[in-house]
């Protein structure tokens, strides 16, 4: 990602959408991207090819259809009054691993959407409509749980193995910090059964520090039992606006810890999650 031009806002009307929205607008005003608003409507037939006369045969699904437009077109205003360019996409019985073959055909440069958590309605787990498109996302993905604090995002948390194969994926983690702005906090979790001294950091951070703007970036090496705990004890102490994070796509976030620890982590997150796919292009 070398620039964020065209945004996929995924909403499903809820609260949660509502905050991904708010996050939307953030990035959309220091990027000057237009945002597509997508909602997805599961009907009983192929309403596409379904003539108007049969459609009276589900006053339902019409009436669905009906509410959908009308919050779609709501959302689509409030972005507008605030001077951003918006348009609504409604779609029929899209399967959610097909997103992104959509936003591949529609170039788009990053999708957000909202993630109940353990807290919510639905968790966050690898049957959620969020994680089936981390999986297949060869675009950044900015899963958002709660309201944002601020109008901005200033402080960005990047965990990694800080492998130098995967460092020019770090790229599309700094295009979205410079819209902002923002400060990158580079994070390593030194544990006792992959313990690395100082000098061997040095040398795996060079590649990735070497990347960042003058002073933007800090290098971190907390030493915790294991890296779920370490993450959640630096963010407790750091409390970043973003936490981002390179992920491999048939096993979502694979690349930086196993799939089910981090799944762990990220579930209790309140904090925004950019998901950059090692299969990005």
């Amino acid at each position: 990602m070398k620039s964020i031009n065209r945004i996929l806002l995924l909403t499903d009307f809820s609260e949660i959408s509502d905050n991904a929205m708010e996050y939307a607008v953030i990035v959309a005003k220091k990027t000057r991207a237009e945002i597509q608003v997508m909602h997805i409507v599961n009907t009983p037939v192929d309403w596409v090819n379904l003539g108007v006369e049969k459609e009276k045969q589900y006053p339902e699904t019409r009436e669905r259809i009906a509410d959908a437009r009308v919050a779609l077109n709501d959302v689509v205003s409030r972005f507008r009054d605030k001077g951003i360019i918006a348009r609504s996409v409604l779609i029929y019985n899209l399967d959610v691993e097909s997103i992104p073959e959509y936003v591949k055909d529609e170039d788009l440069d990053l999708i957000i959407m909202g993630s109940h958590g353990v807290r919510g309605i639905k968790e966050f787990t690898i049957g959620s409509n969020a994680q089936k498109v981390l999986r297949a996302s060869i675009k950044p993905v900015l899963i958002v749980k709660n309201k944002p604090k601020y109008d901005s995002i200033k402080e960005v948390l990047f965990a990694s193995t800080f492998d130098k194969k995967y460092s020019r994926h770090f790229e599309s983690v700094l295009t979205f910090v410079n819209a902002f702005e923002a400060r990158v906090h580079l994070l390593y979790i030194n544990t006792p059964y992959d313990f690395k001294e100082t000098h061997e950091m040095d040398v795996l951070f060079d590649s990735y520090y070497s990347s960042c703007a003058e002073g933007s970036c800090t290098k971190h090496i907390y030493n915790a039992h294991n890296e779920e705990s370490g993450v959640k004890y630096f963010l407790k102490q750091q409390e970043p606006d973003v936490f981002a994070i390179v992920t491999e796509g048939r096993s979502a976030f694979s690349q930086i810890f196993s799939p089910s620890l981090t799944e762990k982590i990220v579930n209790h997150l309140d904090v925004p999650v950019l998901s950059i796919n090692v299969h990005e292009k």
